[in-house]
């Protein structure tokens, strides 16, 4: 089981955008989601995904600097999984079962997030950026420089330049 999260805002002057991270695998570098695999704890692929989220952001989305990464990415689980409940749209790759959400946040909880440029792991910390794009960006980049597990979404996501 494997899961991921989109998240995306309304920008007051530059409209729908997306966040993603880029990240570098064996010499190819990728847009991608916040997602992964599931671990012991994840019960179904709302939890992966939330959770997902949550370490590769840095627990970003909650300002708590005295609260261990432990707890932190615990708490911004839970608030992720809240985000879900209120608004989010669901696509599930037909070949891979990779589920993907598309999470609402709103521009005045997210115009301030500070994601770091490596994603800090207690085993590891992985290089990486994070950026907001709008649909217009994203038509811009090469398809294949979308990560393989979020194209189908991605595909979507840019029609919505259109209306």
């Amino acid at each position: 089981m494997a899961a991921g999260i989109i998240f995306y805002r309304f920008h007051p002057s530059r409209g729908l955008e997306f966040l993603l991270q880029k990240r570098t695998y064996k010499k190819k570098t990728y847009l991608e989601d916040f997602g992964g695999k599931r671990e012991p704890s994840d019960k179904t692929f709302y939890d992966v995904a939330a959770r997902e989220a949550a370490e590769e952001s840095n627990g970003a989305f909650l300002s708590m600097p005295h609260v261990n990464y432990k707890q932190l990415i615990q708490l911004c689980t839970i608030y992720i999984l809240r985000l879900m409940i209120e608004e989010s749209y669901l696509y599930t790759h037909s070949k891979s079962s990779y589920h993907t959400f598309i999470v609402r946040i709103s521009y005045d909880d997210s115009k301030n997030l500070n994601f770091g440029n490596v994603e800090i792991h207690p085993q590891f910390h992985i290089k990486r950026s994070v950026s907001w794009y709008t649909c217009g960006e994203l038509i811009d980049i090469d398809y294949t420089l979308i990560h393989p597990r979020i194209r189908h979404v991605y595909k979507k996501l840019i029609y919505l330049h259109d209306l």
